[in-house]
C-alpha cells in the first residue's frame, strides 16, 4: 500500500516511458501468435503512456548541484533496494529544477520520501552519520528538497507554467498533442485516496478537462493514456484488491467539448469464463478500440471504435 508517509523503496524507477502494460489484464500477456498485426500501409499501433514508473512528487535531501557536462556515465538511477545510495539526474527531469534558460543542471540526491517531516529526519541522519561524508559538500549544505512532477517527455513545446497549481501539485507531467496531461495521487483520507489526471491547455494556465478516480488506500492504481484523433484522449485505471480480484475502469475524454463520451468500470474474480476489457488497437490502424476479451484466450467478445467522436459498437 503506497501512502504519503512512505519512504519509496518498494517502487520500479523509471525506465522507458512509453511501457505498455497494465497488469493481469494487458493484452501484451497473452500469447504473441494470437495478436492483431498491422496490415501493410496502416499506421503503426498506438503505444500507450502509463504511469507505473513514472515516479514524482516526493521530498528528497539535496546534496549537490553542478552544470551537466554531457557525460551520461555520470547518470545514476535512484535504486530503490539501496535507498541511502545518493543518485544523479538533469534538471530538465522535474519542473521545480527545469531552467528556462535552457541550462542543464546535473543534480545529486539521496533518497525519497512522501512526507516532508520524514526526508527532515533523515537529513539530520546525514548530517550525524559518517557514511554520508563523502557525499557533503560544504559549498552546497545538504537540504531537503521537492523537485515537482516528473517531465515525461523528451521534449516539451506547450509552457510548463509552474504558477499553475494543476502542475505544480502534479507527480507527472507529458505532453500529447498540444495538451499537458498531470497526474497526481492524494494523501490517504478516512479509508480512500484520490487519483486525477487533468488535462491543461498548451499554454499552461487552463485545466480543460480532469479524470478523477477514488479507490480504496491499500489499492495500487496502474493507469494508461491512449490519445486519440481529433483532440480526445482514453484512459484505464487497473486496480486489484485482497480477496476481491481485479478492477478495470475505462474513460474516454472529448478534450474540446470538455466532457467525457465514455465510461466502463468493471470488476471480476477470474476465472475461465471472465471477460476483460482493455484498450487495444486490435486493427493495427493507429487509433485503439476498447475490447472485451475471453480471459486467457484471445478470443474477442465485443469490440467498440472510435467514430464521430464517440466510441461506438463495431462487429468483433
Amino acid at each position: 500500500m503506497r501512502t504519503r508517509n512512505d519512504v519509496v523503496i518498494g517502487f520500479v524507477m523509471f525506465a522507458g516511458c512509453l511501457a505498455l502494460w497494465s497488469g493481469e489484464v494487458r493484452a501484451q500477456e497473452k500469447p504473441d501468435e494470437g495478436k492483431a498485426k498491422a496490415v501493410e500501409g496502416k499506421k503503426p499501433a498506438t503505444k500507450a503512456l502509463c504511469d507505473g514508473e513514472w515516479v514524482g512528487g516526493f521530498w528528497t535531501i539535496a546534496v549537490d548541484e553542478k552544470k551537466y557536462d554531457g557525460n551520461p556515465k555520470l547518470l545514476r538511477d535512484y535504486d530503490p533496494q539501496h535507498p541511502n545510495q545518493p543518485w544523479q539526474v538533469l534538471s530538465e527531469k522535474y519542473l521545480r529544477h527545469k531552467d528556462s534558460g535552457g541550462n542543464i543542471y546535473l543534480h545529486k540526491f539521496i533518497g525519497r520520501f512522501y512526507e516532508k517531516k520524514e526526508a527532515e529526519a533523515f537529513l539530520k541522519r546525514i548530517y550525524k552519520d559518517s557514511d554520508f561524508a563523502v557525499h557533503l559538500n560544504p559549498r552546497y549544505p545538504p537540504h531537503v528538497s521537492s523537485p515537482g512532477a516528473l517531465l515525461v517527455s523528451d521534449k516539451y513545446t506547450c509552457t510548463l507554467n509552474d504558477q499553475n497549481d494543476t502542475l505544480s501539485k502534479a507527480e507527472w507531467i507529458v505532453e500529447v498533442d498540444g495538451h499537458l496531461f498531470a497526474g497526481a495521487l492524494s494523501a490517504c483520507k478516512q479509508g480512500k485516496m484520490k487519483k486525477t489526471v487533468p488535462v491543461v491547455d498548451c499554454g499552461g494556465s487552463k485545466s480543460l478537462v480532469a479524470d478523477v478516480l477514488v479507490v480504496p488506500c491499500e489499492a495500487y492504481v496502474k493507469s494508461c493514456l491512449y490519445p486519440l484523433p481529433d483532440d480526445a484522449f482514453a484512459l484505464d485505471h487497473v486496480y486489484s484488491l485482497p480477496d476481491e480480484g481485479t478492477s478495470v475502469l475505462v474513460r474516454a475524454y472529448d478534450i474540446k467539448k470538455k466532457s467525457r463520451v465514455f465510461s466502463a468500470d468493471e470488476s471480476n474474480d477470474g476465472g475461465p469464463d471472465t471477460e476483460l476489457i482493455s484498450v487495444e488497437d486490435v486493427d493495427g490502424d493507429g487509433v485503439p478500440e476498447i475490447v472485451h476479451r475471453v480471459a486467457e484466450t484471445d478470443k474477442i467478445v465485443s469490440k467498440l471504435k472510435w467514430r464521430n467522436r464517440r466510441f461506438a459498437k463495431v462487429k468483433p
